[in-house]
């Protein structure tokens, strides 16, 4: 009886851990397909990734070196081990270690971060960079043919959106204005990535978001904007 009584709370820590675990943010450019554009801002782990959190992706942690540039960072950070997928490990926590690049090494040097099998996919207790810009690689991903298109110049415009909470209350935002492109192929529609500057430095990029996301790339002062009287600029990513 005690034993059956541990195991149902074993299966409900599990459970928990897994249903709570948070989509590691960027996760659509973290992929080993990816290279970083010139100019964009790379993606820095130490300013993202939160010790005490769960993490998960669309795919799991690159297995293989990785070379400068791409998976949406300077320093993509890889698993130089083997990520756990037999059924008899989940809801077992492994220490595995992560390899940081150098400029002329694959393992300049490496740590140790907690991963756990939830059976369709893993989750990941992630230690944050010594320094930037080091990101977790996650996933290889397909590499495709960039967009040849181009949309006019964007603007920005203000608006109001209302939240809802104990009160009701407005929230002031920046949205960038521009006309969407459309893809030849309706089954890989265009993502687009914003660049957002408050007098010249770069203060907030988005995930890559489809059409219909991207009210999700507001600026407003959950991301950005502290104050008024401020310069405000954009740059947009599409791919």
């Amino acid at each position: 009886m005690v034993r059956a009584v541990l195991t149902e709370r074993l299966k409900a820590h599990v459970n928990s851990i897994c249903e709570e675990a948070s989509i590691i943010p960027f996760d659509s450019i973290r992929i080993y397909a990816y290279e970083l554009p010139q100019g964009e801002t790379p993606i820095c782990d130490r300013n993202i990734i939160d010790e005490t959190k769960w993490y998960r992706a669309t795919e799991d942690m690159v297995t293989n070196a990785t070379t400068s540039g791409i998976c949406g960072t300077t320093f993509p950070m890889w698993l130089q081990d083997t990520i756990p997928i037999a059924q008899t490990t989940i809801g077992i926590e492994f220490d595995c270690k992560v390899c940081v690049p150098g400029l002329h090494t694959a393992c300049d040097s490496n740590f140790l971060v907690t991963i756990m099998n939830c059976g369709e996919f893993r989750v990941y207790k992630l230690k944050k960079p010594s320094s930037c810009p080091r990101a977790y690689c996650f996933g290889y991903g397909v590499r495709d043919i960039p967009p040849t298109e181009s949309t006019s110049k964007p603007q920005i415009e203000h608006i109001f959106t209302r939240e809802s909470g104990f009160i009701h209350y407005q929230v002031n935002n920046f949205q960038c204005v521009f006309p969407f492109l459309n893809s030849s192929d309706p089954l890989k529609p265009y993502l687009y990535q914003i660049h957002w500057y408050i007098n010249g430095d770069v203060v907030y990029v988005t995930e890559a978001v489809k059409r219909e996301d991207f009210a999700k790339t507001y600026l407003n002062e959950k991301n950005g904007i502290l104050k008024m009287g401020i310069k405000v600029s954009i740059f947009i990513n599409e791919c």
